[in-house]
């Protein structure tokens, strides 16, 4: 199931998304091509494009077009970093519209089913010329090269924009209960429930999508995200909050500290801040000591009631807090059914999140009332189904 979930969850978000960036490339640069230059802003949201495009091709192994985008993304680079005065400005808005060209062609390739099998060599080879010739003429100028623009192994889907006054900064920690199944599932889910209000989204485990295996990890751990937004704390937890899910801690940070990453030292659980500084002997120290002091209480007035004698029958204490259980009644189940049923409960989920997010809903002056109550019915079913099974 898991190669269905990446095929059609991440490759349709992957076409839509890049196919929106390169319409937004292809405007400007036509709205532009008649001008002496582009300006700081134009150069900056090329960069963000080309930027993001390599990721989230890195991310799909459509190596051609994540090599492409770098190469542009390194001219747009250097012109960002040194603001050279004599870039040619019709050779690069070619330049710009051939890689555009290229990669719309490899798009539609993939849309059909092929395999995005176009040959960048040549136009990266052209691009590379470009790139030396306006460094020389800097250097000519006098000026000092920026350094390089490495390429990093990609980490995430989504690359941030810049911040806005508005913008927040959160910590969100998922904690599913322990017998919640497709966990990793889930956690996409939550991923994408957040993609309308998100600037920028980082999450962790990273390999949700093609490893299975994170499942395990996100039950252990949990499941973590950082997220630059304008909506409320509020707004974020009713998004994410779903069947299967024990826990949301979300916290605020500050820039800098969302900046940092994952890497950052405070991690809510609990309402407690787990200390990531203090050798191993020293928390452990202090867990006993917890424990200890948790044994050690005394009971409060309340804890114990006495309990109404029944004819012949002394009195006894009972704890008020402890009840006795529900019987609950087993069946036997065949576990391969059990197993196709879950993974049909799976690949539901995934076409409801597919129909609801269709950008073809986002049609202007379309009605859709009908629409979005037969969509409020299904999710209603949807989640019943999934709480009836996995809670």
């Amino acid at each position: 199931m898991a190669e269905d979930f990446s095929a059609d969850g991440m490759l349709d978000m992957y076409l839509y998304e890049n196919g929106q960036l390169i319409e937004q490339l292809e405007a400007t640069t036509l709205e532009k091509k008649d001008a002496d230059s582009f300006d700081e802003a134009d150069i900056n949201e090329f960069f963000r494009v080309m930027h993001t495009i390599k990721g989230s091709s890195g991310i799909m192994m459509f190596d051609d077009i994540m090599k492409l985008a770098h190469k542009l993304e390194d001219v747009f680079y250097f012109i960002r970093e040194s603001k050279p005065d004599n870039v040619p400005h019709m050779e690069l808005v070619e330049h710009i519209f051939q890689v555009s060209d290229f990669i719309s062609a490899e798009f539609d390739k993939i849309r059909d089913g092929g395999d995005p099998d176009g040959d960048a060599k040549e136009l990266i080879d052209e691009l590379d010329v470009f790139l030396k010739k306006i460094k020389n003429e800097a250097t000519e100028d006098g000026k000092e090269l920026p350094p390089a623009n490495v390429q990093e192994p990609p980490k995430q889907f989504y690359i941030a924009p810049v911040a806005t006054e508005n913008s927040k900064f959160y910590r969100i920690h998922i904690f599913y209960r322990a017998d919640t199944q497709m966990s990793n599932l889930r956690a996409y889910t939550a991923v994408y429930s957040l993609k309308e209000i998100a600037e920028d989204i980082l999450y962790k485990p990273e390999d949700i999508v093609t490893n299975e295996a994170s499942a395990d990890v996100i039950l252990a751990d949990g499941f973590q995200m950082m997220l630059q937004t304008q909506s409320s704390k509020e707004k974020i937890e009713k998004l994410i909050d779903g069947s299967g899910v024990e826990k949301i801690d979300i916290t605020e940070c500050t820039p800098d500290e969302y900046i940092k990453g994952f890497e950052a030292p405070v991690i809510v659980n609990n309402g407690k801040v787990i200390d990531l500084d203090s050798d191993v002997e020293t928390i452990e120290a202090r867990v006993q000591k917890e424990q200890e002091a948790k044994k050690s209480e005394e009971p409060k007035p309340g804890d114990y009631v006495i309990k109404t004698k029944e004819p012949g029958k002394p009195k006894q204490l009972a704890k008020t807090r402890k009840e006795k259980p529900a019987a609950q009644t087993f069946i036997s189940v065949n576990v391969a059914k059990m197993d196709m049923l879950m993974d049909l409960i799976g690949e539901i989920v995934i076409a409801e999140s597919v129909v609801l997010q269709n950008p073809d809903l986002k049609v202007p002056g379309l009605s859709l009332n009908n629409f979005n109550k037969a969509a409020a019915q299904l999710t209603k079913f949807t989640s019943e189904l999934m709480s009836r099974l996995f809670l």
